[in-house]
């Protein structure tokens, strides 16, 4: 499981005392929270690339008046702003930049374990991927359509939630966080999807659509989303207007320049 590194003197430290010499008594929470949200969706960089004050302290729970924890953060350095004036947390790799090396471990062993149940698939003759085509016009999701029931699967025979989970794991952007625990809901949200696109070919090219796209990665705010990332369990669930997401990132509605 990932965890904090958090000095065993953080609370006596000149630089928490300081923090609740400014804001208050149960101000020394705040940075723990804030290292927690940034291991969670910032494992990389510790960047905050585009958040406001008000969507950080909205983040670490800040009960005061607006732009206070912010700017006392910033004060005694547990924040402070990169040469793009963006927020970033002060020495982030110092204290968390193990989160990453988690991240990237877990991501390399997914990759290694898809690889080969990939390559057992090419050798039994596989298809080839479908031309993608320009996004829009030439292209229909009728390919992807499975009008009967998934049924029985094998152990490790695609379509099932598992290789899904490892795909998403394998083929998405290091700034997504990896699936680390399969659930009864994510195996029925899997089983669900699967029955309405079960092509790996479809999956393949949606989860290569996400590199295209600095929103979904969470490099790009948009209506103050800031923290919003397409992790999986937001691609298998339904937008606004009752579309699946995981069609609207295949349809390339979230590309950059789209």
């Amino acid at each position: 499981m990932p965890y904090l590194n958090v000095d065993l003197a953080f609370f006596t430290h000149r630089k928490t005392i300081r923090l609740v010499g400014l804001l208050g008594r149960g101000a020394e929470v705040l940075p723990i929270k804030l290292w927690s949200y940034c291991g969670m969706h910032h494992a990389e960089s510790g960047k905050l690339t585009s958040y406001g004050s008000e969507e950080i302290e909205s983040v670490v729970g800040w009960w005061g008046e607006k732009g206070r924890a912010v700017e006392a953060m910033l004060t005694v350095c547990f924040l402070e702003r990169d040469d793009s004036g963006n927020f970033q947390v002060h020495d982030w790799f110092e204290h968390a930049g193990h989160l990453a090396a988690f991240k990237k471990r877990a991501k390399s062993a997914a990759k290694k374990r898809w690889a080969k149940y990939a390559s057992s698939i090419s050798k039994r003759g596989g298809k080839q991927s479908p031309s993608r085509g320009k996004v829009g016009k030439d292209r229909s999701l009728k390919s992807y359509s499975s009008e009967g029931g998934l049924g029985e699967t094998k152990a490790a025979e695609w379509p099932c939630p598992k290789l899904l989970i490892e795909k998403y794991n394998t083929e998405t952007p290091n700034e997504l966080s990896a699936v680390e625990k399969i659930t009864p809901a994510r195996i029925a949200k899997a089983n669900t999807y699967l029955k309405i696109f079960p092509q790996v070919e479809f999956w393949t090219e949606t989860f290569a659509e996400i590199h295209k796209s600095q929103f979904l990665r969470g490099l790009r705010s948009s209506n103050g989303h800031g923290s919003f990332k397409a992790d999986f369990d937001w691609m298998l669930t339904k937008g606004k207007d009752g579309t699946e997401n995981a069609a609207k990132v295949w349809e390339g509605k979230y590309r950059d320049g789209a």
